[in-house]
């Protein structure tokens, strides 16, 4: 933490982070503030970086006069859920996120009361996803034999759209959209739609569709059409979950 301002081009400029390093920095030669564990902590780095904005010329002298203990507890009453969960945030997972979620906001649906369901429903997608590449053969089995190639003696393995959409909706199940979930819904836009996903009036289309022949974008643009339909007479906003099984891996 106390070299990063130094090298961070976002927080070399701040003359807060400026005055909580020179604090910090005094801290260590006067001895008695165990820094080389703050600096394991990304967390406490943004926290301490609140403090120093709100209290401003104050916070050298208050971090020079403050107790070890006192100084503890503040941190502890900083800390948040948000702060657990950079710290294990995966970087290519959090990278895709911000991707997608810049493309959303400039729909002129990305409004209050869909804005931040559409984000939940999002979060827990892209988590499966993940997932998925991550369960093996053996350890799958027949509930997740849909996500594996056919195997080398070309025996007929179950590739069903039902187990697809079935897996997805286990992983819905256990997550905080648990309460929220309805699967092969009929009447949906005329249709039955695999999963739909409701937040009181507003509601989200997921579709799981398996290609096995083309799976371009250009082919898989009538899928998306049908999502498009069902979502006519609500928020612009569905999921089409494509299992590509025109490759190897």
């Amino acid at each position: 933490m106390l070299d990063r301002p130094a090298h961070d081009d976002e927080l070399r400029e701040d003359p807060a982070v400026q005055r909580l390093r020179a604090a910090l920095l005094q801290r260590t030669k006067t001895g008695g503030n165990p820094t080389d564990q703050q600096a394991d902590d990304p967390g406490k780095a943004r926290r301490w970086q609140r403090l120093a904005i709100q209290l401003n010329d104050l916070f050298a002298a208050f971090a020079d006069q403050t107790s070890e203990e006192v100084l503890d507890r503040i941190e502890l009453g900083l800390r948040t859920h948000d702060d657990v969960r950079a710290a294990i945030a995966d970087p290519k997972y959090s990278r895709l996120r911000s991707h997608l979620l810049r493309q959303l906001e400039k729909s002129r649906d990305w409004l209050p009361g869909i804005a931040d369901e559409f984000t939940a429903l999002l979060d827990t997608t892209l988590r499966y996803a993940y997932l998925c590449y991550d369960i093996g053969r053996k350890m799958g089995g027949p509930f997740t034999e849909h996500l594996r190639s056919r195997d080398k003696d070309g025996k007929k393995q179950k590739v069903d759209e039902a187990l697809f959409h079935q897996h997805y909706r286990e992983v819905l199940q256990f997550s905080a959209l648990f309460g929220v979930i309805n699967s092969e819904v009929i009447d949906s836009a005329g249709g039955r739609t695999d999963i739909l996903v409701s937040f009181g009036s507003v509601h989200f289309n997921v579709e799981c569709k398996i290609e096995e022949n083309d799976a371009s974008e250009g082919a898989l643009r009538h899928y998306v059409a049908q999502a498009a339909e069902y979502q006519n007479t609500n928020a612009g906003f569905a999921i089409l979950l494509a299992l590509d099984k025109t490759v190897d891996a």
